[in-house]
């Protein structure tokens, strides 16, 4: 007799000790489940974005303004859908649902040009195209400014006059100047939260921003660069 209640009194501790310790697991749970989820979004993101910009970078899409949307168009595709097999990136509004990323691209040229005459390169000045970013309205999601992608082309053409002096005119290695044009993609995702947890969105927004940006070198076919000769 004296053993069973013994027996009973460790059951019930036993049961005490879990209903306390119940609601501090089951939130680690659903916060192991929220930071999962926001990882898995954001390398959605920029992968979506990479795959814009190495589609970009082929160099067959900047000839006319309107050519720019199959860039986009190539980002969402590349974001895939979300869970409830909606698109992953909305741009537009559709099917009651407003659009959640925003995408800014930029296209930076660094022209170079040889003087036969004189024997030298001559300076260039890098031409910098920035078209108005397509998707939602976002304050805080503020593209590149015209002063940071001066630098950004700057640097770029320090790069490019520097290789094209030791391969072009010192070794002789080219047969033409190398250009250094370059693509930047940005892109930004309102992250929503999977489980909206009251706990949780009293402490962080219900809607999370998530960046990411890529810069590529703009590369020719062969074909595509004969054709674009004068």
């Amino acid at each position: 007799m004296k053993l069973r209640r013994q027996l009973q009194g460790r059951q019930g501790q036993s049961l005490v000790e879990m209903a306390l310790a119940l609601p501090f697991l089951l939130l680690m749970f659903a916060g192991l489940i929220e930071v999962s989820y926001v990882l898995r979004n954001y390398l959605v993101v920029v992968n979506a974005n990479r795959e814009g910009t190495r589609f970009a970078a082929r160099g067959r899409w900047f000839d006319e303004p309107e050519e720019w949307d199959f860039i986009v168009d190539r980002v969402v595709a590349a974001a895939g859908t979300d869970l409830r097999g909606n698109p992953f990136f909305r741009t537009q509004d559709g099917d009651d649902l407003p659009p959640n990323v925003k995408i800014a691209i930029h296209y930076i040229e660094v022209p170079s040009q040889y003087n036969e005459d004189l024997g030298e390169l001559e300076k260039q000045e890098p031409e910098i195209f920035s078209a108005p970013p397509w998707g939602m309205n976002c304050s805080a999601c503020e593209p590149l400014s015209l002063e940071e992608l001066n630098v950004i082309a700057s640097k770029a053409r320090q790069e490019n006059e520097e290789f094209n002096r030791k391969y072009f005119v010192e070794d002789e290695l080219l047969d033409i100047p190398s250009e250094n044009n370059f693509v930047i993609i940005e892109t930004w995702y309102d992250h929503k939260q999977l489980l909206e947890l009251p706990i949780f969105t009293a402490v962080l927004p219900d809607k999370i921003p998530l960046y990411a940006s890529t810069q590529m070198r703009v590369t020719l076919s062969r074909e595509l660069f004969d054709e674009r000769q004068p």
